[in-house]
């Protein structure tokens, strides 16, 4: 009785070896496959994805449309989710210089609307 437990054990054994040993390679055939096929697309994605949410939140930056939390952190609700930006104290006099022929001519511009405007406005009430 006790020898044929043994035969009984050892195939059990030789049995769970033999699955264990199948399952380590299908394991490894897909993390292989995985890595192989499919990681490109994914990285590729995760870069897309980023570059749209950073994209977005340069265009709400310029925009001022961001809450300002104190003198260096800002935070931008987008669609993308709720970040905070850590940004250097000057930032709006850095974008002023940058732009401040950009900024200049869209000022002249609404200036003069504005006079059109009012000018109208005192023809019609004259």
């Amino acid at each position: 009785m006790n020898e044929q437990l043994s035969k009984l054990d050892l195939l059990y054994k030789g049995i769970m070896l033999k699955v264990q040993e199948d399952v380590n390679k299908s394991m490894e055939e897909a993390y292989s496959q995985l890595y192989t096929d499919y990681l490109p697309f994914i990285e590729e994605d995760t870069k897309g994805n980023f570059e749209i949410a950073v994209n977005d939140c340069l265009k709400r930056l310029l925009n001022a449309d961001y809450k300002l939390n104190d003198y260096d952190s800002i935070s931008i609700d987008s669609p993308y989710g709720y970040m905070t930006i850590s940004v250097p104290y000057d930032l709006s006099e850095k974008l002023a210089i940058r732009h401040k022929d950009i900024i200049i001519s869209k000022r002249i511009t609404d200036l003069e609307s504005e006079v059109g405007q009012l000018r109208q406005l005192l023809e019609r009430r004259f």
